[in-house]
This record gives structure tokens, sequence and C-alpha cells, in this order.
């Protein structure tokens, strides 16, 4: 399932097929799906709706994410265009480093949080366990549990 992001050619797209699928045409897919962004093949069938919670359904929890920044940045004072410039920069600009530098997010996320600083006492309440690990479980989860309910629907 490719995503808007397919506009940008920065999709993830993943694909199951079974045994027996000729090697030509799974590389004719990879390079069809490849023209648009990333490519994965699923080891299951089974592991399609567990896709589509994260890769078909992440880019609205992203949005979500930008959306709330640019709120969050207004309501400590800067204007809407000020707030909405610093939202869409910092995700262009942090998921440039997570798509060419090497290190994992974790070690990334060391990188700019100084011990006792800013971005450290903001993590401090972004991370707590009631936050944000818990409404990234729960929304990959739902997401999850409704791409099974379509699916079965559809059948």
């Amino acid at each position: 399932m490719p995503n808007l992001a397919a506009l940008v050619r920065k999709s993830i797209t993943v694909g199951y097929a079974k045994d027996g699928i000729a090697t030509e045409d799974r590389l004719l897919v990879e390079a069809l799906f490849g023209a648009i962004g990333r490519f994965h093949w699923l080891k299951s069938e089974d592991e399609i709706d567990l896709a589509t919670a994260v890769t078909g359904s992440g880019p609205g929890y992203v949005f979500s994410f930008v959306q709330h920044l640019q709120q969050a940045a207004e309501r400590v004072g800067f204007s809407k265009e000020t707030a909405d410039l610093f939202a869409r920069q910092i995700i262009v600009g942090a998921a440039g480093l997570v798509d060419e530098d090497p290190r994992s997010p974790l070690e990334l996320k060391h990188a700019v949080a100084s011990p006792g600083g800013t971005t450290a006492a903001g993590l401090a309440v972004f991370e707590q366990a009631e936050a944000m690990p818990r409404i990234l479980n729960k929304t990959v989860a739902a997401a999850a549990v409704r791409a099974k309910e379509l699916a079965t629907e559809q059948s």
C-alpha cells in the first residue's frame, strides 16, 4: 500500500508473495514500487494488516505530530507562519538525518539531547511511560485491529 509520500517518491510499500513466484516477477514488483520510494517484502500474509497500521497509517501520525508541534510553538508565542515553518523544517531535517545518518534513532536522539539541557527536559515529558510510548503503542494497535476488520469485511 503506497501512501501519500509516493507523491514525492518517499513512500514505503510492502508486498507478500507466496513461494514459487519467479525472481524476475519479484524484481519487477520491486522496480515498479521502487519508483515511488522503498519496497519491502513481508514474510507472511498475516503481516499485511500489521504493515498497514505502521506504513499505511504512519504518515498520518507524523502529520498529527507536526500539527501539534506547530500549535505548541504558537502557544509559546510564535506567529502561525513561524510556528508552521519551524514544525515543518524540524521534520524535514530530522527525517533527512534518519534517512542518511547510519546511527539509530536512539543514537540520534542522544546526539541532540545534552544532559540537563532543553531537549532532555522536553524528552523527559514526551517519553514518560504514559505519554508518547503508550500513545504510539495504542495507536498502532488500534490501526492494526481496524486493518484486520476491514480485511474481514471485504472477504
